[in-house]
């Protein structure tokens, strides 16, 4: 099987093996949970989520006492959403939120705003490979869905969004096919890849156009917030195309200025097989075909290289934040010669010690497109899928005090 080298071609992947997968391995039964798995104290402790019926290209965000998910593709029956769960780590317990006034979609951009989950965006290649401009918040509290208003940027998957505190700022994206008429009304070559972005303030419910970024279009990037600014790196191009980048650019939204950044030590950013987060000091990227790792301290403007990792690479890996080490998550990819295959590999990275540390294994714990978000203790891991045995969608990894601030 060819690496996934751009994000068109993941999203291929991901349906088909989704397929395959699906034959060798049934579901449990929703709401059941697998055998705990304890690992080493002194490398923390796993636990298998109670299963509930999985997706992959969902969102996730970490809304203060539970994880919320929303939209995505289930793998049973290639379904795409547009309804979501909410999961208690207090009481282990999963929980419908309502459909969304969107059409079902994938691969969207969300943040979490502190009372609101704002979701934009997205596609669903089984309509005529449509992509959408739309976007709406999901207030928990309530459980009420409030559309947004219309967005001034073109329909688009692949995107990238972050939350500044105030308000949430996207970027970038692209076009596998032909825009949906709402509602935005657009038709533009497949392929396209978006060089704009824009700021959604949900207090005055206002989009404002960001000045035109130095860099070029593009898909599949990463994107971090530093307290100052919004960085984003790599990213490629849609289909057989195999552009890649490995330049970035920050913005900052209070000078509504842009700045290059310089190329990084790393192979070119092909689709969403690198995965970022900040550390307080620098952006800390990690991914790609051969498994690599660079810093990026905006003081100094300079990168510097991660050592390499107890591990190959990871295909589609997640991360997270823990005020200390960076944890990663992810699997080997499919074709490995790994007697491992299937099992997802998890790792922690310190920046301090500038080491590794191997996770606990969690069998059956998916490792290919799941989502991980940070709840200021544990990490939570879900959806995605393994292509291996029965299918136990989500772990919570409970790190050691070593890896807390």
């Amino acid at each position: 099987m060819r690496r996934l080298r751009h994000t068109r071609l993941a999203f291929i992947v991901v349906l088909g093996l989704a397929t395959s997968a699906c034959t060798r391995g049934a579901e449990p039964p929703s709401g059941a949970r697998p055998p705990a798995q304890r690992g080493d104290d002194s490398i923390g402790v796993a636990q298998p989520l109670p299963h509930v019926p999985f997706r992959v290209a969902h969102s996730a965000v970490w809304a203060g006492d539970r994880m919320l998910i929303w939209g995505g593709q289930r793998l049973t029956g290639a379904r795409f959403m547009s309804d979501g769960l909410s999961y208690q780590p207090a009481t282990q317990e999963w929980t419908p939120i309502p459909q969304a006034p969107l059409t079902a979609r994938a691969d969207q951009v969300a943040v979490w705003t502190g009372s609101e989950m704002l979701v934009w965006a997205g596609g669903n290649p089984h309509l005529f490979e449509e992509v959408y401009g739309d976007g709406a918040a999901y207030n928990p509290a309530t459980k009420r869905w409030t559309p947004l208003p219309q967005s001034p940027l073109s329909p688009r998957i692949y995107g990238t969004a972050v939350w500044t505190g105030r308000e949430m700022i996207v970027w970038g994206g692209g076009v596998f096919g032909e825009p949906a008429e709402q509602p935005i009304t657009q038709v533009v070559p497949s392929g396209t890849l978006y060089d704009d972005g824009a700021t959604y303030d949900p207090v005055t419910k206002q989009w404002t156009v960001l000045p035109k970024a130095p860099i070029k279009g593009r898909t599949g990037h990463v994107a971090v917030w530093t307290g100052r600014e919004m960085i984003v790196w790599g990213g490629g191009g849609i289909g057989e195309t195999n552009i890649a980048f490995k330049d970035g650019a920050a913005y900052n939204p209070t000078t509504r200025t842009w700045r290059t950044i310089p190329q990084a030590p790393l192979a070119p950013g092909f689709g969403p097989g690198y995965t970022a987060v900040w550390s307080g000091k620098e952006m800390l990227v990690w991914g790609g075909e051969t498994g690599k790792g660079a810093a990026y301290d905006p003081e100094t403007d300079s990168w510097t290289k991660l050592p390499d990792p107890p591990f190959g690479s990871l295909v589609l890996p997640a991360s997270v934040w823990t005020g200390r080490v960076m944890l990663l998550w992810g699997a080997r990819e499919r074709g490995s010669n790994d007697p491992a295959l299937g099992t997802a590999i998890g790792a922690a990275y310190d920046p301090a010690t500038k080491r590794w540390t191997l996770l606990p294994k969690t069998p059956g714990s998916s490792g290919f497109g799941q989502t991980a978000v940070w709840t200021g203790r544990n990490m939570l891991v879900w959806g995605g899928f393994n292509n291996k045995g029965p299918f136990y969608s989500g772990v919570d990894y409970r790190p050691p005090d070593r890896f807390l601030p």
